[in-house]
């Protein structure tokens, strides 16, 4: 049975940025991916970053990064779409392609000593003996740190026997040539969510995400969001979407010498449902804390908790506006996000969503 200093459970974005900031402080690192290629079956993904994380290194080149010329704020409003465009410079949310810039991080992760293993699952973990049992594997692996970076499904985190939150996010591609970054809001199908159309090349990533805080009680009518947004970019009838899930339950990452990352941590921001930076934050993160920096690594983590907080207040400021609204605010389009957009201080708002 082969010991490695670290296993980590999943190739995405908290995964690779792990495993490279192991492999170059010269940790033995084994990558273990269910795909048989990385990126291969990425889940709906917006593909961008906002401003607050493009000052990482790893977003420095980002390929296939579309072309944005400014960015616009949309309101559904007695059945019409209201465009404004927003104080915010174009580059405030960049677009690219995530299985061009993980093929590529997984490159450097290869060149410099780790290893990957494709087409394996995790089936279980034995915490006692420090033992992870693979599927379609020669043999179970023995490692000292094992970091569960394996999205909102997390086998790692089950392990841990930790709970899931989650949030729902459809998206569909659109073809065409795009250059305005719409976010939308103040939909009222969709009282405890997102909207958003985000630019590629020659192509658009279109979708909205919600986060079903009651149950069932405020469920978005789909379909209906689903025509407002074909209207938005100007199809004549939706495209397909695609749905997924969020994982927004952080209870911790640092489990003794188990580490959790992205969406298996549960640190996808909860309005916005940006994944990509908060996971390659808190991939780096583990890293830091499996090399001995603990205190740096936790206070990578908790200014990611402090975005999550900030988001969330932002989503239960719009609790005690659906019920009224559904008889009274509806036909003003008054959602809390709408009021704050229009607030005095409306750079916080927009600071709170994109950095």
């Amino acid at each position: 049975m082969e010991r490695w200093d670290a296993v980590i459970v999943g190739a995405g974005p908290s995964g690779l940025a792990c495993g490279l900031a192991l492999v170059k402080k010269g940790y033995k690192t084994l990558i273990v991916e269910k795909e048989t290629a990385v990126g291969l079956a990425c889940k709906p993904c917006a593909e961008a970053i906002t401003r607050r994380f493009q000052a990482h290194p790893l977003f420095e080149a980002l390929p296939g990064e579309g072309q944005v010329s400014r960015v616009a704020w949309v309101q559904a409003l007695n059945g019409r779409l209201l465009e404004k465009t927003l104080p915010l410079p174009a580059s405030s949310v960049r677009t690219f392609s995530k299985r061009a810039w993980l093929q590529a991080l997984l490159r450097d992760f290869l060149e410099k000593g780790g290893e990957l293993y494709e087409g394996c699952t995790l089936k279980g973990v034995d915490r006692q003996t420090s033992v992870a049992y693979l599927d379609n594997a020669p043999q179970a692996v023995r490692f000292r740190y094992l970091v569960g970076a394996d999205g909102f499904t997390s086998r790692v985190r089950r392990s841990l026997g930790m709970p899931f939150f989650k949030g729902l996010v459809w998206q569909a591609d659109v073809q065409g040539e795009f250059r305005t970054l719409l976010l939308i809001g103040a939909f009222d199908e969709i009282p405890f969510g997102y909207a958003y159309l985000f630019p590629q090349n020659a192509h658009a990533k279109v979708g909205f995400g919600f986060v079903p805080l009651v149950g069932r009680v405020f469920w978005p009518d789909v379909k209906a969001l689903q025509r407002k947004l074909s209207l938005a970019f100007g199809a004549s009838t939706p495209p397909v979407f695609r749905s997924s899930a969020i994982n927004l339950c952080y209870r911790g990452f640092a489990f003794e010498n188990i580490f959790l990352a992205g969406e298996a941590a549960g640190l996808a921001l909860d309005l916005t449902g940006e994944g990509i930076g908060p996971a390659v934050i808190s991939g780096e993160a583990a890293a830091l804390a499996i090399a001995g920096a603990r205190a740096e690594a936790e206070d990578s983590v908790k200014w990611l908790v402090s975005l999550k907080r900030a988001q969330r207040g932002l989503l239960a400021l719009q609790v005690p506006l659906v019920g009224l609204g559904r008889r009274l605010l509806r036909p003003f389009g008054l959602t809390a996000a709408f009021l704050l957009s229009r607030a005095k201080d409306e750079g916080l708002f927009w600071r709170i969503l994109v950095g």
